[in-house]
């Protein structure tokens, strides 16, 4: 791969042939090539590494989204790059998904999410239709959590809150730094790296809501199937009482028929009962005197 100072070198010592603006051009030709080279590599042989492409940026007062060149990405880099490693923490941004910046229109918002689509429809991946389709749905779910305010609201909200955190861990490691009296530079001074670490931190931010979601979301599930077998247990109870009481209203007959007929025996046995005999004294006889 020819380098870009090799070849701004060759251009330069080719100004005595005549043919500036031909090594101009050939030049910037060999640059955009040089950089879609690298792009094609960064997404086609590095999926195992956190991408860093389509992080969202704050600058000049609003949100940016360095964006690659779409050209150069195939439906199966998107693909790839969309079930990731990871996918299932990464596509938690929808400017992520579908590599917008957070700030765009409702209408390019569409036109996005349209282009995108169709780049991984199954239909346009005969040969893997089954990740296509789990890509196809990815876009599709991200697309739809942007038109709802409240969820896009959310998601810049988490975007900011990112940029805040790392912009305060800068601040607190400058201040130490100061009190050191040591240079006051951290490396997110660099561009890239404070792009880096909103990054991670976004990241690290859309992966804890998810877990608390999911938390709740089980936490709900138990409380709804506890409340469930409460009802069965009380319904059951309730059968059981309406069962006990038609049976007792069934035999009230059979248990009235019973309690006379135990009375009248009862009554019978009475008057047939001899009465008890008792030893009499012997009565007792006057003595008579003559």
């Amino acid at each position: 791969m020819l380098g870009l100072d090799k070849v701004y070198k060759s251009c330069h010592t080719s100004l005595h042939s005549g043919t500036i603006k031909q090594e101009r051009l050939r030049a910037k030709q060999a640059s955009v090539a040089n950089r879609h080279l690298e792009e094609k590599q960064h997404y086609g042989g590095r999926q195992n590494i956190l991408t860093l492409a389509a992080s969202p940026i704050y600058h000049s007062g609003r949100w940016h989204l360095p964006l690659c060149s779409d050209s150069v990405l195939t439906s199966k880099q998107q693909i790839d790059r969309l079930l990731r490693p990871g996918s299932s923490y990464f596509n938690l941004n929808p400017f992520e998904v579908l590599q917008i910046d957070p700030e765009a229109t409702d209408e390019e918002l569409k036109k996005r999410f349209r282009a995108l689509s169709i780049l991984v429809h199954p239909d346009k991946n005969q040969d893997d239709p089954d990740r296509a389709q789990l890509a196809f749905e990815a876009v599709d779910k991200a697309y739809k959590n942007l038109l709802e305010p409240e969820q896009k609201k959310r998601a810049v909200d988490v975007i900011q809150a990112g940029r805040e955190y790392v912009e305060h861990n800068m601040k607190e490691k400058k201040k130490q730094l100061k009190k050191d009296g040591k240079p006051q530079f951290v490396e997110e001074d660099d561009p890239e790296m404070f792009r880096q670490a909103v990054y991670k931190q976004t990241m690290k931010l859309f992966a804890e809501l998810e877990i608390k979601r999911k938390e709740r979301e089980a936490k709900d599930m138990h409380e709804r199937k506890r409340a469930r077998e409460e009802e069965i247990e009380t319904a059951e109870k309730a059968k059981r009482e309406r069962e006990w009481q038609k049976n007792f209203e069934e035999t009230r007959d059979g248990r009235v028929d019973s309690w006379r007929s135990f009375q009248a025996g009862k009554g019978k046995a009475k008057k047939e009962k001899k009465p008890r005999s008792f030893l009499k004294p012997p009565k007792v006889k006057m003595e008579q005197r003559e």
